[in-house]
């Protein structure tokens, strides 16, 4: 989420639907809990309690994976779940191997090139500068000798990113929390330095302690959930501005919803029948 894996496909639905899809519907994740969050009734936040995880197990970061549509969740426990936006149900999909992710600052989003291809397509980035390829079916972590990328990466969100859709091209935003400020790789994504290196786009403007919720949306709009440095480490929503980098405040989530660990969006069922519907996908 991740910012962002669903790049075209609200911006299609609005087409097909109209009138009918008028906000953006977000899901926050912590280690216990989702919020549902609707952009146009933001006093309406739900709350919906995760379970299946293990014993003292959490999540470390979310994202939508375009080939079948479903959330995945990366925990403490160096574990895949496909997770349940409706029940909270984490179901187990594959242990990771290659690498260990235990204590780490991570970012997490799929590319939808690979993806599509049947490649490593998780991108898992840690705030000490690792640049992780994992295969979501085996758990495989690849890359884990290419070049590091360098401190303070801690979400991502690649574009173009259409659940059911391979797309012909992609890039990929992260959010740098030392440097407080966005930045952008067009290519060359296990390997930065060699297609250029990141490139920043610029400040966010505002001191961010944690960021690992990120994603940016079909109808051109990106979000994040950030701790910011404001003595009460309640998990505030943004908007970011991808030209300039800058994080706009839009609200404040409960403040028992903190240590947040991701962000998603997940087209609404009817939203995404008629989306499929409008390009031939179904029947």
């Amino acid at each position: 989420m991740k910012i962002g894996f669903f790049y075209k496909a609200v911006l299609g639905a609005s087409l097909l639907v109209g009138s009918h899809v008028n906000a953006d519907t977000l899901y926050g994740f912590n280690s216990s809990n989702i919020a549902v969050i609707d952009t146009l009734n933001l006093g309406a936040v739900s709350y919906i309690n995760i379970s299946g995880l293990g014993a003292n197990e959490r999540l470390l970061g979310v994202d939508l994976r375009p080939t079948d549509g479903l959330v995945y969740g990366l925990t403490s426990q160096n574990r895949l779940y496909t997770l349940d936006t409706t029940t909270g149900a984490a179901t187990f999909k594959s242990n990771l191997t290659g690498a260990s992710l235990t204590g780490e600052s991570i970012g997490v989003d799929f590319n939808p090139v690979a993806d599509f291809a049947g490649n490593a397509s998780l991108r898992v980035v840690t705030g000490t500068g690792n640049n992780y390829a994992v295969n979501a079916n085996t758990g495989a972590v690849g890359n884990t000798t290419g070049a590091n990328i360098g401190s303070g990466y801690t979400a991502v969100a690649y574009i173009n990113s259409t659940p059911g859709i391979a797309p012909a091209s992609t890039g990929l935003y992260y959010v740098n929390t030392t440097s407080d400020s966005l930045h952008f790789l067009a290519t060359g994504f296990n390997n930065p330095a060699g297609a250029g290196g990141i490139q920043t786009v610029g400040s966010l403007g505002v001191s961010v302690l944690s960021a690992s919720g990120f994603d940016v949306l079909g109808n051109g709009k990106a979000y994040a959930l950030f701790n910011v440095n404001d003595g009460t480490l309640d998990s505030q929503l943004f908007s970011i501005n991808l030209t300039t980098g800058a994080a706009t405040y839009i609200t404040t989530l409960n403040g028992t919803f903190n240590g947040l660990t991701g962000l998603a969006t997940v087209p609404e069922p009817e939203s995404y029948a008629l989306l499929l519907a409008g390009l031939g996908l179904i029947a």
